[in-house]
């Protein structure tokens, strides 16, 4: 299985005023300033967008592919903003049907992001943490 998520975040960035411009269905927006649930204050603004989870890590590509290409508009306008783009995966492992997933990259594939300033952050989540 895997998890995808793509964030934008800037201490000079007006997110919610980005959102709102662009039409965004965003998960999570937050102000510079506004409180955590940890109590200390965010020093930036941002906005992530979950993707559906997928079953398989073959899917995960194909997938941010369609994402960018859909999202020519408003990323093109994203670029102009002083903000990071990242973008997160996170694939279980242990699984019978995932464990030792791999996630495999194209040049082409790396490019696009490169092209869109967008980070890469992968990681693995065991799907089970006790010993047996």
């Amino acid at each position: 299985m895997a998890f995808i998520l793509f964030s934008a975040f800037g201490p000079d960035f007006s997110a919610s005023t980005f959102v709102s411009k662009h039409g965004l269905k965003t998960d999570s927006t937050w102000s510079k300033g506004k409180p955590l649930r940890s109590g200390n204050l965010h020093k930036d603004a941002g906005f992530s967008l979950n993707f559906d989870e997928v079953q398989t890590t073959n899917e995960v590509v194909p997938l941010i592919e369609t994402f960018l290409k859909e999202s020519q508009g408003w990323l093109a306008d994203l670029r102009e903003q002083p903000v990071v783009r990242l973008l997160h995966l996170g694939v279980t492992v242990g699984e019978e049907s995932s464990f030792v997933p791999c996630l495999e990259f194209c040049v082409s594939f790396l490019k696009l992001l490169v092209d869109e300033r967008i980070e890469l952050h992968v990681s693995a989540y065991p799907t089970n943490d006790t010993d047996e």
